[in-house]
């Protein structure tokens, strides 16, 4: 047997020990938990943060061995906020973007993982590693050619950012988002124009080289939602969930081969209304966004083992007339991928946007405890789980 069916067989043998590990028995978790909140743990200054798909566009990270969280300012700066009170703010100058090939005016995205700031922008095919005091920048080059299927379809580095598509470790590879452009008409129509996939990249010193592109959108997915095409992704080892917003259904990958789809379904979910049309002006993708049930993200839990996805429930007046969400819902999954609970809360209290995992809990933004007199000031409530067995 050659080097290659062996490694091929070592992975088939892995995914199978994968897929018993997370597939689904008839079994029931034999635990409960019921949400504690503990009131507010944290509070930062979040007026000025870019605006992102769900509100301002907030990240959570670790710096200098303190969590935080961080976000982006419209000057370029980035804000950091710590548990201890200390307050940091990086500024990435004209001078380096313009360094590193981005116009001073143009829109960049950025992470922060292990003490280093990640920038890229769309004009250009390269990613940026920035040490934290910016004395240092690392150029990583991606060869468009590794990752190009076909003459209808343009693709690029898509961007990354603080909250969506992070960079992320996967074992020995770092996680980049594929933007995907179609521009044959004939294929449009069928396949969203603008879409995003998972690049699964080896890193040298100079480049990042692309092993394996996964998470194409589900088969049909966009017949009636062609305007909303992102998805997320959580990580645990070599295991990458990936969620679509309208899909009652995650994908689950190892090493980028796909191993199983998984139900993740609310009780609350009745099917996905979508758009469609050749164009629609941009207060008609917020309406719909705002009205129209979807989930938002599937989070790993690193500290309980536990696996988070939520839900935006459709809302309704005494007219039955169709209004801006009122509720979402929290399903709680454990290591298995088994539900263990589903909790509703009320979109006015805490946001379904912001889930932060910390070792002592959850950190979700508190718009109940929203002050007229300071509105620049975010807190966030700490949840907990109480554990009872069945």
């Amino acid at each position: 047997m050659g080097s290659i069916d062996r490694r091929r067989s070592g992975l088939f043998t892995l995914s199978i020990l994968v897929l018993l590990i997370f597939s689904k028995c008839d079994s029931s978790p034999d635990f409960k938990l019921s949400p504690v909140f503990n009131g507010t743990l944290f509070e930062c200054k979040v007026w000025n943060a870019v605006p992102g798909e769900f509100g301002q566009e907030i990240g959570w990270t670790t710096y200098g061995g303190e969590n935080c969280i961080y976000y982006l300012t419209g000057e370029a700066q980035i804000m950091l906020y710590s548990f201890n009170g200390q307050v940091d703010s990086i500024r990435i100058p004209p001078s380096i973007k313009k360094r590193v090939g981005i116009a001073p005016g143009e829109v960049i995205g950025y992470c922060i993982t292990n003490d280093y700031i990640w920038i890229n922008s769309p004009m250009i095919d390269s990613i940026y590693k920035l040490s934290i005091d910016l004395s240092t920048i690392a150029a990583f080059h991606v060869n468009i050619n590794d990752v190009e299927s076909n003459s209808d379809l343009n693709k690029g580095l898509g961007l990354i950012s603080c909250k969506r598509h992070q960079v992320k470790k996967c074992g020995e590879y770092i996680l980049l988002p594929i933007h995907q452009h179609y521009t044959n008409s004939e294929i449009r129509d069928q396949v969203p124009s603008n879409y995003c996939t998972i690049g699964m990249f080896e890193q040298d010193s100079k480049s990042v080289r692309l092993n394996s592109e996964f998470a194409p959108l589900p088969t049909g997915y966009y017949a009636q939602n062609m305007y909303f095409n992102t998805s997320s992704y959580c990580v645990k080892g070599d295991t990458v969930i990936v969620n679509y917003h309208y899909s009652d259904s995650v994908d689950l990958y190892y090493k980028g081969n796909l191993i199983s789809r998984v139900e993740m379904k609310s009780s609350k979910s009745a099917g996905f209304s979508g758009l469609q049309g050749p164009s629609l002006d941009i207060m008609a993708v917020k309406e719909h966004q705002m009205q129209h049930p979807r989930y938002l993200e599937t989070v790993y839990d690193i500290h309980r083992n536990l696996y988070y996805r939520t839900f935006l429930v459709e809302s309704k007046n005494e007219l039955g007339k169709i209004i801006p969400h009122e509720k979402w819902r929290l399903l709680v999954y454990d290591q298995k991928l088994r539900l263990v609970n589903e909790f509703e809360f009320n979109c006015m209290d805490l946001s379904p946007s912001t889930l932060f995992i910390v070792e002592e809990g959850i950190l979700l933004r508190d718009f109940s405890s929203f002050d007229s007199k300071m509105p620049e000031t975010a807190k966030f409530e700490l949840l907990t789980w109480e554990e009872k067995e069945i």
